[in-house]
């Protein structure tokens, strides 16, 4: 039984994962906290997927992760995150790799390669190299240093990709 919001609405995590016996199941784990749930994924040879969701009304706090969004996975190989997607966020930081934005967001971002998705916000994406990226359509750059690069977005799906 799970219990819901006083509006009636609850968010589930649900984790397909195909298996066989030549491709097996990982490790999961369930994870929960005050306000959100979620599940470890551990695919062996240090490689963690961590799927998360929450009202995205506050920030959330879980091992490495801090997050304020409706739903987020990231992975983490060794030490390092390598790609994360967050749905209707304002904050992620997993291993010093994220972004924070003054409205809610989607993005994906593997490798400094992504999208994002907003009905336009000011986002600041954190992450080794970031200030070197390029952005499709153009958009405008407000600062950047030495691991982040802030804009101006426009509505709709702007692509980001290294330079």
């Amino acid at each position: 039984m799970y219990e819901t919001n006083v509006a009636g609405k609850l968010n589930l995590v649900t984790i397909l994962f195909p298996h066989n016996f030549s491709h097996q199941k990982p490790a999961m784990t369930r994870v929960a906290g005050e306000s959100y749930t979620g599940g470890l994924i551990d695919h062996g040879g240090s490689t963690n997927d961590i799927v998360l969701e929450s009202s995205g009304e506050e920030a959330h706090v879980y091992q490495d992760i801090t997050f304020k969004g409706k739903a987020v996975i990231v992975r983490e190989l060794s030490n390092r995150n390598t790609f994360y997607f967050i749905r209707h966020g304002t904050e992620l930081d997993h291993l010093g790799v994220g972004f924070n934005s003054d409205m809610p967001v989607s993005i994906y971002s593997k490798d400094n390669n992504g999208a994002i998705v907003s009905e336009g916000a000011k986002v600041r994406l954190n992450g080794l190299d970031m200030n070197t990226i390029k952005f499709e359509p153009a958009v405008e750059i407000l600062n950047s240093g030495d691991q982040f690069v802030e804009v101006q977005l426009p509505e709709g799906t702007i692509r980001f990709f290294p330079n």
